[in-house]
């Protein structure tokens, strides 16, 4: 049995790729920015005439709906990427720019000091940071100095470049601290041009999951083999 949670960029003009290394047999999607919309689906609502897009709740109170279309379906994969675009998409620890830490991606010198400022829940850091890697979403590994705990914490907003008073907000009030590692911001990217697209799912929606500018959080699960 595998399971994946991740975290990805909606397209929001047409079918939305998505290479997970294997087609799953259950998909939940959650619209985290918008208003609660969840689609979920699963290997029998494919093979059904009425649900096989899976079934959708437009809003945290609202109605269900069974979808066809405008929905999920199983993506095979091997497409090869030609262009790339934000409609073809990978789990970004599968490309190498993407992965591990990016505490000196893009920067002049690595990120290696978090420092509390008097703003509740802001801090600066020592070096400047790329937004190109690391944005609202990355996941910042801080050592207290008090505690020597080390634990990950999640950068909310980065204003400027990071490296001044109040630049960065996390979610909850962090100690200064050596900064040990900082996670890019999503969990996908795009595919780069000659990628073979890895299988994964297809979602076609583009009104509630799929939306520009706004998060999918994926939970998706597979099972026994059909």
């Amino acid at each position: 049995m595998r399971k994946y949670i991740g975290v990805a960029p909606g397209a929001g003009t047409s079918a939305l790729y998505v290479g997970l290394g294997f087609v799953p047999k259950a998909v939940t999607l959650t619209n985290d920015q918008g208003e609660g919309e969840i689609i979920t689906w699963n290997i029998g609502m494919w093979r059904t005439l009425l649900s096989y897009g899976g079934r959708i709740r437009t809003a945290l109170d609202g109605d269900i709906a069974l979808l066809t279309t405008a929905g999920v379906n199983p993506y095979w994969g091997g497409d090869i990427v030609t262009t790339k675009s934000a409609n073809q998409i990978v789990r970004a620890n599968q490309i190498a720019d993407y992965n591990g830490d990016m505490r000196a991606k893009g920067a002049s010198s690595p990120v290696t000091r978090w420092t509390k400022d008097t703003t509740a829940l802001k801090g600066h850091f020592d070096f400047p940071i790329s937004d190109t890697y690391v944005e609202a979403g990355s996941l910042i590994w801080i050592r207290s100095d008090t505690t020597g705990i080390m634990r990950p914490y999640v950068l909310r907003v980065l204003a400027n470049d990071g490296d001044a008073t109040d630049d960065i907000t996390l979610d909850v009030n962090v100690p200064t601290g050596a900064v040990e590692r900082i996670t890019y911001f999503s969990d996908f990217v795009q595919a780069p041009v000659g990628t073979k697209m890895p299988a994964g799912i297809a979602i076609a929606d583009v009104t509630y999951l799929n939306v520009t500018a706004q998060n999918i959080v994926i939970e998706v699960e597979d099972m026994d083999d059909l």
